[in-house]
Order: structure tokens, then sequence, then C-alpha cells
């Protein structure tokens, strides 16, 4: 299968809202005990001004992933300084693959063509922020180089 990976267009961001509905959970740590409903209204509502933002933000950037002529996955990336070095960086907001085309190499390609976009604006760090329970995401972070930076820790206080 050829992975094609562009940046998004206007009529891709029915696709990706929906992908990103389907997918939100797996950014949801298991330790935070929420309703899936409320949050999945919270993320709906987010969404809808990922469009207005990629207007008015130049550092705001979606990548889309397409095969058999369908978008099968997209990452969406910010440019930003990192909160504690100040250090200009290009960060992994959130990424999704349809469920049919994972273990297929589309993430790969996605976190890929994330590091060439950060190279292509003389960034010289890529970081990203992967829940503790998503495994696979760990590992492709893994095999792609990027190493633990910052370990954040949570206690529910009832």
């Amino acid at each position: 299968m050829e992975i094609l990976i562009r940046p998004a267009r206007k009529e891709d961001f029915i696709f990706i809202k929906d992908l990103a509905i389907k997918n939100f959970k797996f950014s949801i740590s298991p330790l935070r005990k929420i309703n899936l409903k409320e949050a999945e209204n919270k993320i709906q509502a987010i969404l809808k001004s990922w469009e207005n933002l990629l207007k008015t933000h130049q550092n705001l950037k979606i990548l889309v992933a397409e095969a058999e002529n369908k978008i099968i996955g997209y990452v969406m990336l910010k440019e930003q300084k990192d909160l504690i070095t100040q250090i200009p960086e290009f960060f992994g907001l959130d990424l999704a693959v349809e469920k049919e085309f994972r273990k297929c190499g589309v993430a790969l390609a996605l976190f890929k063509e994330a590091l060439n976009k950060a190279k292509e604006l003389n960034l010289k760090y890529f970081s990203c922020l992967i829940t503790s329970n998503n495994t696979a995401s760990l590992n492709l972070a893994q095999k792609l180089g990027l190493k633990e930076e910052y370990i954040i820790m949570l206690k529910r206080i009832d």
C-alpha cells in the first residue's frame, strides 16, 4: 500500500474531526476518572475551532495520510517553545489512524514527515505527549529515537 503524506486541506476537516472523536479516548489517561460522553462533547467543541485556529495561527499544522484515494490518518503539530527552557520545538498535539490501517506503517509515515517538517523549520527538537498506557505510540516514538524527558505524576484527590 502506498501512503501519501500531505498538508491537510479544508475539505479534509470533516474526516479529521470524525477520526479525532473516534480516537480521543486513547489520549485520556486511565488514571483520570471521567465521563467519556462529557469528554467527547468537550473534544467536539475543541475540534470546531481547529479550522479557525489553522487560519489564524501559522504555528499550527495538520498533515494527513492518504491511501487508496481516502484519508486514513492525521497528525496535528504546533511550533512552540519548551515550557522550561523556552527553546523552540515542534510538538505533536495529536495523531490518529483509522483502525483498519493500524500496524501498516501509517503512524510511522506521519511521524517521519512531522520530523522532516521540524527540520525544514530549522527546529532542533520534536516532542509529543503520550499517555502511559498507549504502548503502541510509546514503542513507535522510541523506534524513531524519542526519549523520555519529563514524567508527569498524577493523584486523584477525593
